[in-house]
């Protein structure tokens, strides 16, 4: 096997962020199924290039990074978009904003500590959630009867958020710490 195969699931999550300024074009033009069709491929080639880095045993520490940002890219593009078009309100994208900032952040210190904070249960849970969210908050540009259930999505999104943010706290900041004071000391 060519060992540049390996970075297909980075080169695949690289397009996905590409895709970012595709969704965004479309959306503020206010073509929705198109931002619809997009943000489903970007939805899709994420299936794949996980598939594919665990099928193959392709992960590496970049990808480890490049697929999360990639999504949470297309994430908060998405939510800009929507609050611009008025789909959503301010506050929805000013706490989930500063929480994707405050854990890129903690995430890049981190991994310069030579740690890689993976996704969890419950990360992996609200990223699906955000997703339905934003499937269905398009779908409401092109089908209004809809809003009422993207609008108790996004709802469940934000809590779900939120939950995943103090679980990546309490283990990687306060566990972190915890241990250290566990662990044996050199004498």
């Amino acid at each position: 096997m060519k060992s540049w195969m390996k970075n297909i699931p980075n080169i695949i999550s690289s397009m996905r962020i590409a895709l970012v300024f595709v969704f965004e074009l479309l959306i503020i033009n206010s073509n929705y199924l198109g931002a619809l069709i997009v943000y489903a491929v970007a939805f899709l080639s994420d299936l794949l290039d996980g598939y594919l880095a665990r099928r193959y045993n392709w992960i590496t520490d970049v990808g480890k990074l490049l697929d999360p940002f990639a999504d949470k890219l297309m994430l908060v593009s998405a939510l800009v978009c929507f609050t611009v078009k008025g789909i959503i309100p301010l506050w929805i994208i000013l706490f989930i904003g500063t929480k994707e900032f405050i854990m890129c952040l903690c995430g890049i210190i981190m991994y310069k500590k030579g740690l890689v904070v993976e996704a969890n249960a419950t990360g992996k849970i609200s990223t699906g959630v955000w997703t339905a969210a934003v499937i269905l908050n398009i779908s409401s540009a092109l089908l209004p009867a809809v809003s009422v259930v993207a609008h108790i999505v996004t709802m469940l999104a934000v809590a779900l958020s939120l939950i995943a943010a103090l679980g990546y706290a309490f283990r990687y900041i306060f566990g972190r710490k915890k241990e250290t004071e566990e662990s044996p000391k050199a004498e």
